[in-house]
């Protein structure tokens, strides 16, 4: 029994200096990493797992207060992650064809250029500050995105956020929960901006 997920990475260019690496201590400490032309896709699909039993949000919660998630243990920090000419795909299958504004079912993010700064990966836990600007397949172009980030196995959280668009700028707080995260209509969000 499979979910229904292809994940697939590349990279044209990768360089790595590593500054600490402790294997009995779990720790690894990298001064920087550039990747050229790196691109990420996750494709989602119809599995063979099964149907799913709803859930109401009341038992979703309780589950995930007693859930034991089994970190690696590991601790990695990165200083900074320079990314150039990057690409993200998250493609849902569904029957019909993509929309032409933004279509949450086919993200294309290409160009994709910056900074990834100060990221540290504890246990299911990633803390970075972001500083990136892409152009999505609909013509959302983002000229920054400016954030400190927190992502775990069930939320994304974006404060001090900064999102400038050639005709707009939002700024202050953004969250998503999700049960999972390549299923969008687990998603829900909440944007404070001040």
């Amino acid at each position: 029994m499979w979910v229904g997920t292809d994940m697939e990475a590349s990279v044209e260019k990768l360089q790595i200096n590593s500054e600490k690496f402790l294997p009995f201590e779990s720790y690894l400490k990298i001064k920087d990493i550039r990747a050229e032309k790196p691109i990420f896709s996750i494709r989602n699909y119809e599995g063979k797992r099964g149907p799913k039993k709803k859930m109401t949000d009341e038992e979703y919660y309780r589950i995930q207060d007693g859930f034991v998630y089994k970190p690696s243990g590991w601790i990695i920090d990165i200083a900074k992650i320079e990314i150039i000419n990057g690409q993200f795909k998250n493609d849902l299958k569904v029957n019909r064809d993509a929309y032409n504004h933004f279509d949450e079912s086919k993200i294309h993010f290409y160009e994709v250029n910056g900074y990834v700064n100060a990221i540290k990966i504890k246990g299911d836990t990633l803390h970075a500050n972001t500083n990136l600007s892409a152009k999505e397949r609909s013509g959302l172009v983002i000229n920054k995105l400016s954030a400190n980030l927190e992502w775990h196995h069930h939320s994304m959280t974006f404060s001090e956020l900064n999102l400038e668009t050639p005709k707009s700028k939002i700024g202050s707080f953004f969250s998503m929960r999700y049960r999972y995260f390549n299923r969008s209509e687990e998603h829900t969000s909440e944007l404070q901006s001040p």
